[in-house]
């Protein structure tokens, strides 16, 4: 929330300023999170702290997709694909992408052998 005048200002959710009237400050590297997931529910006994990284792996869990289950692939898609690009030439990496549930940066990075993207 910004103040008015010379003073110092910052910005903080509205979910921030309830946990810090509650709680006191966040401490460094934490956010606040929701148990229920839904952003606009802020009553206090559904918010925690927790960091960045460990929020994007909860989101990704709840709606069914970690990013390891998204980008890897048995073998015989990952073959698959590897096909459709040889014999489709205009299949773009988005295309690929879409057709095989993954990112295009997963798609690029099957077909340049960088990356081992399938279940062993």
């Amino acid at each position: 929330m910004p103040t008015g005048g010379d003073g110092p200002s910052f910005s903080a959710s509205f979910s921030a300023v309830i946990w810090i009237g509650a709680h006191g400050s966040i401490p460094q590297g934490k956010i606040v999170s929701y148990l229920d997931g839904n952003p606009a529910n802020h009553r206090l006994d559904n918010l925690y702290l927790t960091d960045r990284q460990a929020r994007t792996r909860q989101l990704g869990e709840r709606a069914g997709q970690t990013k390891q289950a998204r980008t890897q692939l048995p073998q015989t898609q990952v073959e698959a694909l590897k096909r459709d690009h040889a014999l489709e030439p205009g299949l773009s990496h988005a295309d690929l992408a879409k057709r095989y549930g993954l990112s295009r940066g997963g798609v690029a990075n099957i077909l340049s052998g960088r990356k081992r993207d399938w279940k062993p």
